[in-house]
């Protein structure tokens, strides 16, 4: 199975069924989410000099919302809020509620495959998938490799998986490179201009879509794409 396959099935598990502006007020950051909540006053400034760029997903819980993604602009946008600087009402994207607390911590995780991470992050993402597949074998499709599945939630390869595995189990020490903070800061430029997931490394650029509109978007926006020439004969990859 593919990474593009493993994305259309997180997709189907998210569940996505519309999209409001809601009340920040009414929205309850998630207490599964793990992920670190840093660089909040910088998100905070170019928040409030551009707007919100991509909305927050969440699901609705009773009389209020729960975030699956977006915890950090959340953040910043409540700091915003407290400062009179914006309207409360933000743009949400809801997803149906999660069936179990692994369905949720999955789309948790799902929700911030974009941003970037280093090994500390993935190390610990790695155990916490480990952790949801020993309770929950059904979660991983059948005939897929425990590797290859995590591998679809972290956004790198079933063989830099393996080594976050042997790692944890103790079976090689690997000697993990943290990222460079100019590639780190130039991923982060790129992700939030084009809005999908940007891997820099010392000599490549990778970028991902999702299929044919979306690469059409994204080559749109990087000005080497012209009205006219929209790819709409070119098959899905």
């Amino acid at each position: 199975m593919s990474l593009t396959d493993l994305q259309n099935l997180k997709a189907k598990r998210n569940r996505i069924i519309g999209m409001k502006k809601i009340d920040l007020m009414d929205i309850r950051p998630n207490t599964l989410n793990c992920f670190p909540q840093d660089d909040i006053e910088e998100l905070k400034e170019n928040i409030f000099a551009e707007g919100l760029q991509k909305p927050l997903e969440v699901y609705q819980d009773g009389d209020h919302y729960i975030l699956l993604g977006g915890h950090r602009r959340y953040n910043a946008l409540v700091e915003l809020l407290m400062e009179d600087k914006i309207d409360p009402d933000v743009n949400c994207i809801i997803s149906a509620k999660p069936k179990d607390n692994a369905d949720e911590e999955l789309m948790i995780i799902s929700s911030n495959a974009q941003r970037p991470m280093n090994d500390k992050l993935r190390l610990m993402l790695t155990q916490q998938l480990l952790n949801i597949l020993e309770s929950n074998p059904a979660k991983k499709p059948a005939g897929m490799e425990t590797r290859q599945w995590i591998a679809g939630y972290l956004g790198c390869s079933a063989r830099t998986v393996q080594k976050y595995i042997n790692a944890l189990k103790g079976k090689k020490k690997e000697d993990f490179k943290e990222p460079s903070p100019k590639l780190e800061y130039a991923e982060g430029l790129l992700r939030d201009r084009l809005s999908t997931k940007v891997t820099i490394t010392e000599k490549k650029i990778t970028v991902s879509y999702t299929g044919i509109d979306d690469l059409n978007r994204v080559l749109d926006l990087m000005g080497a794409l012209e009205k006219s020439e929209m790819l709409g004969d070119v098959k899905n990859v």
